[in-house]
């Protein structure tokens, strides 16, 4: 019968340490039992200090190539004007070459140092995006500015795809996420392309299994998707800028979407471990969201005296993103036997989404304070709900959010009620008491859970 080895974090290893003296003082076990039992956690104890070891390399070597980047790249703006264009060319390409190949040397040739020699190609991906500019100022290109970010993004993916380099996609990816904001919000038009390209980067990101980089990818998503809704408005004939309101109302129902989409990647096994990228990046684009139309100026923004005119791509982006929600949450209510905490879920979201949907389209017939009301109501119900089903599910990360987002929630309502009616000294010294002792009650209570939660996940 193979030995299963439990995996816990250098802390308990050091617990463990303790205690097991403690056991041998009191005769509960001898000085045999004792080593054999720290025995069996000092191979792991190695690897995750190796691990850090790593990892502390990478970003070292990361943070170097920055610097070496800004470095040249300042050189370069400090005597660019009185270098000759041929000079100019042949440093921009030289640069990127070394860079790759001094990057392929280390890396996988020489095999030495592949840290480093990964972090040297993630230079040669910077020297990269500065050389088209560079190029472009030499030889006066006058051409739409994103494209110069979109080249960038594309040209390194190939990098990152032959390299396994993890923070080259990353770079991809926010420039990506960054081409899209200068398309959408300096053009004015809905960017359908860059739907395509992240695609991809999640593809690549699944491939190298790295839940950092999926992460990091799905709020880009709905940065996208939110721009394109108030663009689409804006195209429809809305001028209006409260309609900006609909643009997080949008964004809410996607990060319910992507929510619960990581739930259902836990119930297939082959995807379980990119559970959390979709569970955090889902809540936070979510409680943001909600968090923004709680406030009284963006609801005064927007007239409530009859239903907006709602443009196609809206209609069809919160209708799939709905839809998709609702059946995501039915599937997890009927075929989660073995993953009964979920069926909670699978309960409460669709309601939220289905309120978020009832919120969108009967707007006419609400005023400010009733939508306001609604807003405040259903990011209370979330936050509290998200701190029940965290504890429950011994899931430390929806507590946190929960805490988090309460005592976001309690500032901004401290805010909304009271800065026009107390004095403003007394305003902030109530205001900073309350903090003070709400965040130590929070804080104490937040450990003493994720503590038990730590506890019982060890001992099953």
């Amino acid at each position: 019968m193979t030995e299963r080895r439990k995996k816990i974090p250098g802390k308990w290893l050091k617990w463990l340490e303790d205690e097991a003296a403690a056991w041998k003082k009191d005769g509960i076990i001898d000085e045999s039992q004792a080593g054999a039992i720290l025995a069996r956690y000092e191979e792991m104890r190695a690897t995750e200090e190796a691990d850090r070891g790593s990892k502390l390399v990478t970003v070292l070597a990361v943070l170097g190539s920055l610097l070496v980047g800004i470095g040249v790249i300042t050189f370069f703006a400090a005597n660019w004007q009185v270098m000759p264009k041929w000079l100019k060319v042949a440093l921009v390409f030289g640069g990127i070459i070394a860079a790759y190949g001094a990057g392929y040397y280390l890396a996988f040739e020489k095999q030495n140092y592949p840290r480093v020699g990964r972090a040297v190609i993630f230079l040669g991906s910077i020297l990269y995006g500065a050389g088209i500019w560079l190029i472009a100022q030499i030889f006066h290109i006058s051409a739409h500015y994103p494209n110069g970010v979109l080249f960038w993004a594309v040209g390194i993916i190939p990098v990152a795809l032959a390299c396994g380099s993890l923070s080259i996609l990353i770079e991809s990816s926010l420039l990506l996420t960054f081409w899209t904001v200068l398309e959408q919000t300096g053009f004015a038009r809905t960017n359908y392309f860059y739907l395509p390209l992240i695609a991809v980067i999640l593809v690549l990101a699944y491939r190298m299994k790295s839940r950092l980089a999926v992460g990091l990818t799905l709020p880009g998503i709905a940065v996208w998707a939110g721009l394109a809704g108030v663009v689409s408005f804006e195209d429809f004939g809305n001028t209006e800028p409260g309609y900006i309101m609909y643009a997080f109302l949008l964004t809410s129902v996607l990060g319910l979407f992507i929510y619960v989409l990581g739930n259902l990647q836990q119930i297939k096994g082959n995807f379980s471990v990119m559970k959390f990228p979709y569970q955090a990046a889902g809540l936070l684009i979510f409680l943001i969201s909600l968090y923004i139309l709680s406030f009284k100026w963006l609801v005064r923004m927007r007239a409530f005296d009859g239903g907006p005119a709602f443009p196609p791509f809206f209609l069809a982006a919160f209708g799939l993103a709905t839809v998709g929600t609702i059946l995501a949450g039915v599937f997890l209510l009927v075929k989660t036997e073995a993953h009964k905490e979920m069926r909670k879920e699978g309960l409460f979201v669709p309601v939220i989404a289905i309120a978020l949907a009832a919120l969108t389209f009967t707007p006419g017939m609400l005023d400010r304070q009733v939508f306001l009301a609604v807003t405040n109501i259903l990011l209370f119900i979330s936050i509290v709900f998200l701190i029940i089903m965290g504890y429950a599910n011994r899931e430390p990360v929806l507590i946190n959010f929960g805490l988090v987002f309460f005592v976001l929630d309690v500032v901004a309502r401290y805010f909304d009620f009271f800065w026009d009616m107390l004095d403003k000294s007394v305003f902030f010294m109530v205001g900073g008491i309350l903090l003070l002792v709400g965040g130590t009650l929070l804080e104490r209570h937040r450990r003493k859970i994720v503590r038990e939660m730590r506890v019982k996940n060890y001992a099953a």
